[in-house]
């Protein structure tokens, strides 16, 4: 009998302890639940700083790719405005030069038209004035100096 009453209180230990083996694993289940409850009365917030937290990330990244591709373009946009000065520059040297080769021309024209004027004039009366020659000499190496000027 000894033995039954042993074997009884060790299935009643074996109870108790199973027993309160559940009511502990209902209470951590439920105190799990409340915290999820906690939990998702909280969710609008973890879920608003998420969505701020990956909107900044976005723009970072946008502004980091947008800047990128602007060096990138104003590189170009500088290359092709350095080419297009250079093309400039030299239509404009050539333009200069063409320019001054015409006027050149053209001063010297006119200045034989008045040296023949003048040897017109000097053989009908039969003497030619050095001070209108050296005048005329004058005026030309003025022109050429002032178009030279232009040059550089």
């Amino acid at each position: 009998m000894a033995d039954r009453q042993i074997n009884g209180e060790r299935t009643k230990n074996k109870k108790i302890c199973r027993w309160t083996f559940c009511i502990v694993l209902c209470m951590l289940l439920t105190g799990g639940a409340y915290t999820a409850v906690f939990a998702e009365q909280n969710i609008t917030g973890i879920l608003t700083n998420w969505f701020q937290q990956k909107t900044d990330e976005a723009i970072d990244h946008i502004e980091l790719e947008i800047s990128a591709v602007q060096n990138e373009q104003t590189n170009r946009l500088n290359d092709a405005l350095k080419e297009e000065v250079e093309e400039a520059e030299r239509d404009l040297n050539e333009t200069v030069r063409i320019e001054i080769k015409a006027r050149t021309k053209e001063l010297q024209r006119y200045t034989d038209t008045l040296i023949n004027k003048i040897e017109k004039q000097n053989n009908q009366d039969g003497t030619i004035d050095p001070a209108q020659l050296k005048e005329l000499d004058q005026i030309v190496q003025e022109a050429k100096t002032k178009m030279q000027e232009v040059t550089e």
